[in-house]
């Protein structure tokens, strides 16, 4: 058996999803995070994991992949 498939999602919710894990994942700063996604101001970073985190409250089953994904990564000193 292979991996299991991660359903696929918008662009908008995948880099909201991206920013999310980076910030959960890192201890990268959001204005570090804003160079890494083009954006010019750290709030504009801020506000793609306040939709990540909408859409993670409001799918069962994008948790439950986001939880699959943290267990692939490899683990890394948490940011404080």
């Amino acid at each position: 058996m292979g991996s299991p498939r991660i359903a696929p999602c918008g662009g908008a919710v995948s880099r909201d999803l991206a920013a999310w894990l980076a910030r959960e994942l890192t201890p990268v700063t959001l204005r570090e995070l804003s160079a890494t996604f083009g954006l010019t101001h750290p709030d504009s970073v801020r506000n793609l994991i306040r939709r990540a985190d909408r859409a993670l409250l409001g799918s069962r089953m994008l948790r439950g992949e986001i939880e699959a994904i943290r267990h692939r990564l490899p683990k890394t000193e948490n940011r404080p």
